[in-house]
């Protein structure tokens, strides 16, 4: 399994994390050109761990010696720990765990393996963490995730029935949609995933055809079955560590093929230029870095030298400090545990604004139920009031349902909708329109 590291920009530093042999879960700060003052924050980590940074904490889950998921948090000066779930035999297994924001909420996805099954699980990290929830049966741990712009997720993963296909989290509701099946006509593995602003999924995935494998980039249409497949590479040899990123508005793509890096970018006729092989030296360890900053946060490879992390495609990102954003006002809203959170409009990825005017409020129907906050509600009904009084007929049958559903529990009630009146009002307008002709 290729080795991954985390570097993660937070409060003006950049903080590396990684597994020290003998000792367990580390962190070093990055002081002039090298990273130093290494400290062991888990000791005797397995080496299955995840961090990344919201405005506030550094937020890392790892598993301890005995199995258990654990959960760290960092606001700059201390690191407080939680135990997120116990594990009955004792004994760490590679979990995938993995951790994807939307604004300043954490979700946490892993495996865990019960009786004969594998199971993918959600879990939502906050001041108080919410329950794991069943996702769906999985075959191994082999998994991906993207955020969309819309603050949706979606799950790439070959199911308990060995189907390979998505799922989408709608952050609106707090739920999954139905699983949807990936019709690309081969077998994907170890597949890396984004979202591209016109909300299509990319893919880059190793497929094996006979004795051969290459790697493919897929494209799929979120709202049709429609998928594009195009070659990129075929592999000669031992090949492991898919990464894909958009870094300077370039999608390349890089792996580890017979123990050098290899990358190659898509040109500007939509074509994979030939892969660019990266020479190092024999006693330099090629890592796969997960790189956050700001609102961006990719995979690369690099190798470690002289307390030095050195990047093959970004080489300049870890040279200068990352900034840090001044303070702003909080925006106060309750957490998904029922807790209380402050989140500012900082350090938040593209697309994610909205997902901080959402409140979750347990009293207003199940639990995962969330709402807009009242007084953007109000405002935008009153825009739209404005609007619609001054259409026709149709539109004033639209704005006795919006009423209706201004006065309708949030979450509880189903409303009865007259598709036939506002056929009828149809007819009756496109009869006058047509009499004045």
């Amino acid at each position: 399994m290729m080795k991954r590291e985390h570097i993660i920009a937070f409060g003006g530093t950049w903080y590396h994390f990684f597994i020290k042999p003998a000792q367990g879960l580390c962190v070093s700060k990055k002081a002039d050109a090298r990273f130093t003052f290494s400290e062991c924050i888990l000791p005797g980590a397995y080496d299955d761990f995840y961090a990344a940074a919201t405005e506030k904490h550094i937020h890392v889950v790892c598993q301890d010696a005995a199995g258990a998921i654990v959960y760290l948090t960092f606001d700059g000066e201390t690191w407080t720990t939680r135990r997120l779930l116990e594990n009955r035999d004792k004994t760490p297994a590679f979990k995938n765990l993995t951790l994807t924001l939307i604004g300043n909420f954490v979700n946490l996805f892993y495996v865990i393996h019960s009786k004969d099954d594998d199971i993918l699980v959600h879990q939502l990290l906050g001041d108080a963490a919410g329950q794991p929830k069943v996702v769906d049966y999985i075959q191994g741990t082999d998994f991906s995730v993207c955020s969309h712009q819309t603050s949706d997720l979606t799950l790439l993963y070959r199911n308990g029935e060995e189907v390979y296909g998505t799922k989408k989290f709608r952050w609106s509701r707090k739920d999954f949609d139905g699983f949807q099946p990936l019709d690309c006509g081969c077998n994907l593995e170890h597949a890396a995933i984004t979202a591209d602003e016109d909300d299509n999924l990319q893919i880059a995935a190793y497929a094996a055809f006979d004795k051969f494998v290459n790697i493919l980039f897929l494209t799929k249409n979120t709202n049709t079955d429609e998928c594009a497949i195009s070659a990129v590479h075929l592999v000669s040899g031992q090949s492991e560590g898919l990464a894909m990123s958009d870094v300077g508005g370039r999608l390349s793509i890089s792996w580890c093929e017979n123990g050098l890096v290899m990358t190659t970018a898509l040109s500007e006729n939509n074509k994979w230029n030939a892969p660019k092989k990266y020479i190092r030296g024999t006693t330099q360890e090629n890592v796969l870095y997960h790189i956050q900053s700001d609102s961006e946060s990719f995979f690369t490879y690099g190798y470690r030298q002289d307390g030095k992390i050195m990047l093959y495609l970004t080489r300049d990102i870890l040279e200068h400090p990352p900034k840090e954003k001044p303070r702003r006002q909080a925006l106060r809203s309750e957490t998904p545990n029922g807790g209380t959170e402050s989140h500012r409009r900082q350090n938040t990825p593209a697309g994610t604004e909205h997902a901080q005017q959402l409140e979750f409020n347990p009293r207003h129907g199940t639990p995962g139920t969330d709402y807009v906050r009242r007084s953007v509600y109000t405002a935008d009904m009153a825009a739209v009031r404005k609007l619609l009084k001054s259409q026709n007929d149709i539109i004033v049958e639209m704005l006795k349902k919006i009423t209706a559903l201004e006065r309708a529990a949030m979450g509880k009630t189903d409303l009865a909708e007259d598709m036939g009146q506002i056929d009828r009002l149809a007819a009756e307008n496109a009869a006058r329109e047509d009499g004045h002709k």
